[in-house]
């Protein structure tokens, strides 16, 4: 685990860790005002990415071995694994700190240094504080910014009148309930539902292996689901096997009130409207047939 050093950044990758039989890989980058990163990388967060993760392990493979080749170097190797963390680095250790004078950092601040933990990807499943001190479970749905706020904005309006219907609960109805927002000053950052223990989504594979009555069960659910939803003037939107949960009890739930639509599923004229719900659970019914 040799020392690299990047002169056009303000920070180095000091020491790195690799292992024999994991491909995951461990940074630690310190700046030059006292502060230490410690950064962990698995190719399992961009495994859908085959360029991205092809790159990974050609430096994975060159810390591990040294071996360097003619036109990739150690440090550019280690160049390309910390630019991901850059924007976070510059942000929580910038380049100067407030500090009184032209004081150089202490050698405290060395050697008790604040700590960072970063995720390239944020989690699904959190733990928050209840009111009475106790932890509930929660999933942690990010607003995805290819959508913009307007579909953040229709999700959450959904879920204000959800919550507002006071709909009946379980066995009744099977609605994955809005339990608060997630914000970053001034931003929304995401929402947060109640926990759901799922074996999956409904798919045609997962009807196919299931019994008749278990998918009599998921349609009777899912149909009076929807019809509690309509009787409150509340529109799904986004109707199709992929936005039903089928939990450990084998119960199926509605998820997912963006008020999009997918192609083979809901026409894009019928979206957002009682029209375009039947005609997902027409489909979804389809296939549980």
């Amino acid at each position: 685990m040799p020392e690299t050093v990047n002169k056009s950044h303000h920070w180095d990758v000091a020491l790195w860790e690799t292992h024999a039989t994991e491909d995951d890989c461990t940074l630690v980058i310190r700046t030059d005002n006292g502060r230490a990163f410690y950064c962990q990388i698995s190719p399992s967060r961009f495994h859908q990415s085959p360029t991205i993760e092809d790159q990974y392990f050609r430096c994975l493979n060159l810390l591990r071995s040294g071996d360097e080749e003619d036109d990739f170097y150690m440090e550019d190797a280690c160049d390309w694994l910390s630019k991901p963390f850059e924007p976070l680095i510059t942000r929580l250790a910038p380049c100067t700190l407030k500090r009184p004078g032209d004081e150089l950092p202490t050698l405290a601040e060395y050697l008790f240094l604040p700590y960072f933990d970063i995720l390239i990807k944020p989690p699904n499943r959190v733990l928050i504080s209840g009111k009475d001190g106790s932890r509930v479970e929660c999933f942690f749905k990010r607003f995805e910014t290819s959508f913009g706020l307007k579909h953040a904005k229709m999700e959450l309006d959904t879920h204000k009148k959800i919550a507002q219907a006071h709909l009946p609960p379980p066995p009744k109805t099977f609605i994955c309930h809005l339990h608060g927002v997630v914000r970053d000053g001034n931003q929304l950052v995401g929402m947060l539902f109640t926990w759901i223990n799922t074996k999956g989504v409904l798919s045609k594979a997962r009807a196919d292996q299931s019994t008749f009555q278990l998918k009599a069960r998921w349609a009777t659910q899912i149909k009076g689901t929807l019809e509690m939803l309509h009787h409150r003037n509340t529109i799904w939107g986004d109707a199709k096997a992929e936005n039903i949960l089928i939990d450990m009890d084998d119960n199926a739930w509605i998820v997912d009130f963006g008020g999009s639509y997918t192609v083979g599923w809901v026409d894009e004229e019928k979206a957002g409207t009682l029209e375009g719900d039947a005609q997902g659970l027409a489909r979804i019914l389809d296939t549980l047939s």
